[in-house]
C-alpha cells in the first residue's frame, strides 16, 4: 500500500495525497480496536480535497500574492521585508495551531466505533490565540513555561472531546508541577549538550589550522577543507542526534506523568513507554521518511499506530452500554489547513 500510494502521489502530482490518506487511515481504524470492537474510519478523500481547495483559495493564494506584491513594491526596503517576514512568521504560527484543532475535530467525527462517533468541541480560534499567547510568554521565558503551556492545550483539547455522548476530561489542577523535574533536565540537555560535541570540534579544527603552513597572512590548513567540512557535519549530526535523545527522554516522561490524567467516565489511562522507545520510534520514523522521499511514510504512521496500541493502557469499569450518539452536526468538509500543514501524525 505504501509504494502505491506514494506512486499515485507523484503520477497525479500529489493531489492524490487526500484519498491516500483516507486509505492508511481507513487501514489503520479497521486493524484497531477497543473492549473487542474495531473501530472505522468514514472520511473520504473527497472530503479532505475540498477542504484544502477552500483553504487554498482564501488563505494560501492571497498569502502569496500579498509576499509578491511586497516584494515587487518595495523590493529593496529592509525595513518593510522584515516586517513583512515576522507577520507572515506570526500568521503561519497561529495558522498551524488552529489547523491542529480543526484536525481533531474532523478526524474525532469520522471515527465510529460501535457506530457511535466521536466529536470535538469548543474554537478552534479561541485555541489558536491561546496557543499564540502561550507561545510568546514561553519565548520570553527561554522556555520555562513550556510544561504550563503544554498542559493548558492539552486540557483544553480534552475537555473539549466527546465520544457519543460523554465528555473526556483532564484533571491537571495543580499538576504542572510534575512536568518540571524531567523538563528541567531536558531544558538543561539542550541547552549545554551541544557544548560536549560543539567545543571539542572547534579546538580539534583550531589546532588543524595551527599545524598548517603560513603563506604571508594566510593560514593553509593540513588537513583537506573537504575533510573539515565531513567533520563539520558529522558534529551537527551528532547534535542532532543528542537533541533527539533529550526530546525522547522528556516526552517519555510527559505521556507518563499526563496520561493519567485523561479520564472517560470511570476509565482512566495510563502509558508505559520509556525514553528508548519513543527514540526508536521518531529516529526511525524519520529515516524511513526522508530515506524513501517520502514514499514509506504510511509505514511510519503505521509504527506510530502500533506503538500507541502497545503501550497506552486503559483500566476501570467501563459503562458503555449507555453510551449514546452525540446529536450535533459533524463536520460537512475535510481538515483544509491541516493538510495545507501537514498537522498531525496520521
Amino acid at each position: 500500500m505504501s509504494l502505491s500510494i506514494g506512486l499515485l502521489n507523484v503520477v497525479t502530482l500529489f493531489f492524490y495525497r487526500f484519498w491516500g490518506r483516507t486509505r492508511v487511515r481507513q487501514y489503520l481504524w479497521a486493524r484497531s480496536s477497543l473492549f473487542g470492537d474495531r473501530f472505522a474510519y468514514t472520511g473520504t478523500g473527497k472530503e479532505m480535497f475540498i477542504g484544502f481547495l477552500i483553504v487554498f483559495f482564501l488563505i494560501i493564494l492571497p498569502i502569496f500574492a500579498i509576499s509578491a506584491y511586497v516584494t515587487f513594491k518595495w523590493p529593496n526596503d529592509m525595513v518593510v521585508h522584515a516586517i513583512f517576514v515576522y507577520s507572515l512568521a506570526a500568521v503561519t504560527y497561529f495558522l498551524f495551531y488552529m489547523a491542529s484543532y480543526r484536525a481533531l475535530r474532523y478526524r474525532l467525527s469520522r471515527t465510529n466505533w460501535r457506530g457511535i462517533r466521536g466529536s470535538q468541541a469548543g474554537s478552534s480560534l479561541a485555541y489558536a490565540l491561546k496557543a499564540m499567547g502561550w507561545l510568546v510568554l514561553t519565548g520570553l521565558s527561554m522556555g520555562l513555561t513550556y510544561p504550563i503551556m503544554r498542559v493548558s492545550l492539552t486540557g483544553m483539547k480534552f475537555n473539549n472531546a466527546w465520544f457519543g455522548d460523554r465528555r473526556f476530561s483532564f484533571d491537571s489542577a495543580g499538576r504542572s508541577a510534575q512536568l518540571y523535574g524531567p523538563f528541567m533536565r531536558a531544558w538543561a540537555g539542550f541547552l549545554f549538550k551541544p557544548l560536549i560535541i560543539v567545543i571539542p570540534v572547534i579546538f580539534l579544527i583550531a589546532f588543524i589550522f595551527g599545524l598548517g603552513k603560513r603563506n604571508g597572512q594566510v593560514v593553509e590548513p593540513a588537513v583537506d577543507p573537504n575533510i573539515m567540512g565531513i567533520l563539520v557535519v558529522i558534529m551537527w549530526l551528532l547534535v542532532a542526534l543528542g537533541w533527539l535523545r533529550t526530546y525522547a527522554r522528556y516526552k517519555a516522561r510527559e505521556a507518563a506523568i499526563m496520561a493519567p490524567w485523561v479520564g472517560f467516565g470511570a476509565l482512566r489511562f495510563r502509558f508505559n513507554a520509556d525514553h528508548k522507545t519513543v527514540f526508536r520510534l521518531v529516529f526511525g520514523n524519520i529515516l524511513l521518511t526522508f530515506l524513501t522521499l517520502g514514499f514509506a511514510r504510511p509505514i511510519a504512521q503505521k509504527r506510530t499506530a502500533k506503538f500507541i496500541a502497545d503501550h497506552l493502557r486503559i483500566h476501570g469499569e467501563p459503562d458503555l452500554e449507555s453510551l449514546k450518539q452525540n446529536p450535533d452536526k459533524a463536520p460537512g468538509m475535510g481538515e483544509g489547513l491541516a493538510d495545507a500543514f501537514d498537522a498531525g501524525s496520521i
